[in-house]
Order: C-alpha cells, then sequence, then structure tokens
C-alpha cells in the first residue's frame, strides 16, 4: 500500500493526471482481491470504493 500512496503523491506533485488513473485503478483492484480473497465485503466498500469516487472526480474534472 505503500507504494500506491507514493504513486499518487507523486501524481500530485509532478500534476501527472495519467498517473492518478494508474494508480487509482491499482487501489481498486486491490480493493476488489481483497474483498474476495477474505470473502469480506466491507474491504470493498473501505478500500475500493473511495478509489472510485476519486477516479471518477479525475475523470470528469
Amino acid at each position: 500500500m505503500v507504494f500506491l500512496a507514493a504513486g499518487l503523491v507523486l501524481s500530485l506533485l509532478l500534476n501527472a493526471s495519467y498517473f492518478a488513473f494508474f494508480f487509482l485503478a491499482c487501489v481498486i483492484f486491490a480493493g476488489i482481491y481483497g474483498a474476495y480473497s477474505t470473502k469480506n465485503i466491507k474491504l470493498f466498500y473501505i478500500q475500493s470504493l473511495p478509489g472510485l469516487l476519486a477516479l471518477a472526480a479525475i475523470a470528469f474534472l
């Protein structure tokens, strides 16, 4: 997770939306896989939903 957070910080520093898209997609997939592998849907809501909302905000702004 530190790698993903570092990538998002890097995308802010470089003002590069394509980095943000990539790393947010990684966060979303990590949440989906975590929820699937642990059979705990709460993990999806905690990790992937904020990533989806952030991705939508970047896409529409």
